[in-house]
């Protein structure tokens, strides 16, 4: 299955996993501080992804308000968190360019639909 094919809530607690596995392998290299922080932030990954898979179970179809919403929440808790933002001090400002992005991309989607050729 291509990762393209998942669901926001899908994708979130894919890169969780990650994170975790992540994290396991810079705890044994004796980086226990920073294995800390990748811990955390896959904790935040998969409270979000857990998030969007219940709105998904109830049937919210609005993904892209939902994906946006879900990086801004994940920039607010990162950047309220010292330990994230002691290794990685910008991850808060790509996060929410992330989003920013996101919904740049839907509106010039759905301006080209509107427009209908000649």
């Amino acid at each position: 299955m291509e990762v393209r094919h998942l669901s926001t809530g899908q994708r979130f607690v894919l890169v969780a996993i990650v994170l975790l596995i992540f994290s396991a392998v810079v705890l044994a290299l004796g980086r226990e501080k920073m294995a800390n922080s990748y811990a955390i932030l896959a904790y935040y990954f998969l409270v979000i992804g857990v998030l969007n898979l219940l709105i998904e179970h109830h049937g919210q179809k609005k993904v892209i308000a939902r994906r946006s919403l879900s990086c801004v929440l994940l920039a607010l808790m990162i950047r309220h968190t010292p330990e994230i933002m002691e290794y990685f001090p910008y991850l808060d400002l790509i996060i929410f360019s992330l989003a920013f992005y996101i919904v740049i991309r839907y509106v010039k989607a759905s301006a080209k639909d509107r427009i209908s050729p000649f």
